[in-house]
């Protein structure tokens, strides 16, 4: 058996870097348009695994403007998950805050704000306090629904707190898509606060180096 990894979300600059920096030596394919997961789905028997596939299917859609067809998968995604039977080993953070992140990521990629910021918040309540790297990645995804939306200085609150977690944890594809949040700030033309992201970005690198 040959373990071999699928990135939906890195580009494969990003992808290498990881790899490199975590000395992961499978084998990984990139698959930003879900093509590879989607050819999975009729042969996957597992609820979970079907839930996975189909919110993955579900953002495949939303990129290419399908509302209906990524709102339905959301759907059946939802009804697979609850219809699991427990937890499984290898799929043990896929969950209803995993699930939420999907949605609200769809709900970006269409234009609702609202509606993904409503997604982000709904995942980081059903979420423990000790789970604290995968609220940093939530509230970084309510950032950019909140910047979406035209909350500035929310999105740039929310940043920040995400990022002290992620420098705590040294999650580099946290701080990742913190930069990623920053770059969404100077393209909408917030320089003061793209800038201040930075700052806080070097600060809390100096401090953990």
């Amino acid at each position: 058996m040959r373990f071999v990894g699928v990135d939906e979300r890195d580009d494969r600059t990003a992808a290498q870097a990881f790899d490199r920096s975590f000395g992961i030596s499978y084998p990984s394919l990139s698959d930003p348009a879900g093509d590879i997961v989607l050819a999975f789905r009729g042969s996957v028997q597992s609820r979970l695994a079907r839930s996975w596939l189909t919110a993955v299917g579900a953002g495949a859609a939303a990129l290419t403007g399908d509302r209906g067809g990524a709102l339905s998968l959301l759907g059946q995604a939802r009804d697979h998950l609850d219809a699991a039977d427990g937890k499984e080993a290898w799929m043990y953070e896929w969950d209803h805050a995993a699930l939420a992140a999907y949605r609200g990521q769809c709900h970006l990629r269409l234009g609702q704000a609202g509606q993904a910021a409503a997604a982000f918040e709904a995942g980081m309540a059903s979420l423990p306090r000790s789970c604290e790297r995968r609220g940093a990645f939530l509230a970084i995804g309510l950032a950019e629904a909140s910047l979406a939306g035209g909350a500035v200085d929310a999105a740039v609150a929310l940043a920040g707190r995400a990022l002290a977690v992620f420098a705590a944890c040294g999650s580099v594809a946290g701080l990742r898509r913190v930069q990623g949040l920053r770059c969404l700030l100077a393209d909408a033309g917030c320089r003061r606060e793209a800038a201040e992201l930075d700052q806080q970005i070097r600060d809390h690198l100096a401090a953990t180096s």
